[in-house]
């Protein structure tokens, strides 16, 4: 949160510009969001947390959204999808890993270490 900011009782906005805005919540958590429209409705795509995200980042992360806007697709189902591919790509590429191992690596506890290592470090889906 912005040192220059006070807490209130309920959630509310600093707008900075074009929709873009950081949403302060009461217990002082702050979140950038920007507001557009598509289809003819309203909706907001979460930009990043303050002060993870600078004002700076949060503008240039605004800036490809609001040209999917433009080419008439909605930034937040883009931003779904593309996550899902990325998801599915990496359970594929390590489904191998999961049930049988790499072959160099026997026996079987030094691949689950390996795996193990992997999943860490690599795979966000991995339990």
């Amino acid at each position: 949160m912005p040192p220059f900011v006070a807490l209130r009782d309920k959630p509310f906005k600093l707008a900075d510009m074009h929709g873009l805005y950081l949403f302060i919540k009461p217990n002082g958590t702050s979140y950038w969001r920007w507001n557009f429209q598509h289809a003819r409705k309203r909706a907001n795509l979460a930009l990043g947390v303050h002060p993870e995200v600078s004002v700076k980042e949060a503008r240039e992360k605004h800036g490809p959204a609001h040209k999917l806007v433009d080419k008439g697709i909605n930034p937040s189902a883009y931003k779904k999808i593309t996550r899902s591919v990325a998801e599915s790509v990496a359970r594929t590429r390590s489904a191998p890993w999961r049930t049988n191992g790499p072959p160099s690596l026997k026996p079987k506890a030094a691949w689950q270490r390996s795996w193990r290592r992997f999943a860490g470090c690599c795979d966000p889906l991995s339990p």
